[in-house]
């Protein structure tokens, strides 16, 4: 190699790690969401078996079925949120939604993809 190509051979073998670099980087990222987002779906989904059992709601101060489906929605509104924000939703938007809007929009997100 002559003297003169060997910073053109540095610069390129420089670029080069540091195109490697941002790949591995960005790979792991997407890797990390990917994770985050099938771990809200798995709670969401434990969620829902309980969400299914309108009997885990029911207590003696309870008296209408508006009450326990007011219970069941508070109950698995934490796990919509985080399949929201694990989707992708900003953290603004979900502030807006009421808890009913919420849980449908986790509830689409939860079987297009499941």
């Amino acid at each position: 190699m002559k003297n003169n190509q060997l910073p053109f051979f540095l610069f390129l073998l420089m670029f080069c790690s540091l195109f490697s670099c941002n790949s591995d980087s960005e790979i792991q990222n997407i890797s990390e969401a990917e994770t985050s987002i099938q771990v809200s779906k798995a709670n969401f989904s434990d969620a829902l078996r309980i969400w299914n059992k309108p009997e885990n709601f029911k207590d003696s101060t309870i008296k209408t079925n508006e009450k326990i489906l007011e219970k069941r929605l508070a109950y698995i509104e934490p796990y919509a949120k985080d399949l929201l924000l694990a989707e992708g939703k900003s953290i603004n938007l979900i502030k807006t939604y009421t808890i009913e809007k919420t849980f449908k929009e986790a509830l689409k997100y939860y079987f297009k993809k499941n």
